[in-house]
């Protein structure tokens, strides 16, 4: 075969490959925001759908959740998910919760270990591994998870308790204002002055004492007495020594 007859094969090969992978990896205008979002980038009979891993890979999905293979789902249509623990290890979920493992089309955490060092266990006490349906996940369980976390040391934020929401309502015969609180889960926070008189704000800015808040979600830790604020380095640095509204001040009339 002559060096011509070889160099339009090769053309038409690669035009052909070309056609087919333009035809899988399109992106219909209707679909535009499912495409970014989702993967989902053909118009089909209902909806827009994944056609390739090339929809997934440039999706959002992929970049924060590891979902960047294209697999049929439990229907039968075709949907992006976490196939490989290399795609998990690549998104921000990662470093931040600890799912890292691909595991049933999701990227998940497997143990308490995967939770210790993420930004969640550290701001927030999500340390331990618990598995909630569908998936495994790093969350609050104990007193032991909010001493992991920065909070704890600063603040005094060292135990989990209910954290509480404020719902404001009308009254429907008056039309006056109520408030109602809404157990919303559990976060790190203070519970006694004990709490409070162990941490670094007590020791710099001379918050030593404990305060319930229900509107605020729960318990701070506050300057509330003289004492409080003349063990504190603002005190002993800046002259504020006096306790007023739960801050160490110079004096009262300063506010």
């Amino acid at each position: 075969m002559c060096e011509t007859q070889l160099t339009r094969l090769a053309t038409g090969i690669l035009a052909l490959l070309a056609t087919c992978c333009a035809g899988t990896n399109r992106v219909d205008a209707e679909c535009a925001l499912d495409c970014q979002q989702y993967g989902a980038c053909i118009k089909g009979d209902y909806s827009c759908v994944v056609a390739s891993n090339f929809h997934c890979r440039q999706s959002q999905q992929c970049k924060e959740f590891g979902k960047c293979t294209v697999m049929k789902g439990e229907y039968g249509s075709r949907e992006c998910v976490a196939a490989s623990d290399k795609d998990c290890q690549a998104t921000g979920y990662c470093l931040e919760g600890g799912a890292c493992w691909a595991i049933d089309g999701i990227c998940q955490p497997r143990s308490s270990e995967d939770c210790k060092d993420t930004m969640f266990c550290k701001e927030m006490g999500w340390c331990s591994y618990e598995k909630h349906y569908p998936m495994g996940v790093c969350t609050l369980v104990s007193d032991a998870d909010c001493k992991e976390t920065d909070l704890c040391k600063k603040s005094g934020m060292c135990r989990r308790d209910v954290r509480w929401e404020v719902s404001v309502q009308t009254d429907g015969l008056s039309g006056l204002p109520f408030m109602t609180y809404v157990e919303a889960g559990f976060s790190c926070q203070p519970k006694s002055d004990t709490d409070c008189k162990i941490s670094e704000d007590c020791a710099n800015a001379g918050l030593c004492s404990y305060e319930l808040f229900k509107d605020m979600g729960g318990g701070v830790c506050r300057a509330k007495t003289e004492e409080d604020c003349h063990q504190s380095k603002l005190c002993k640095n800046d002259g504020k020594c006096v306790a007023l509204e739960g801050e160490c001040v110079k004096t009262i009339s300063e506010q």
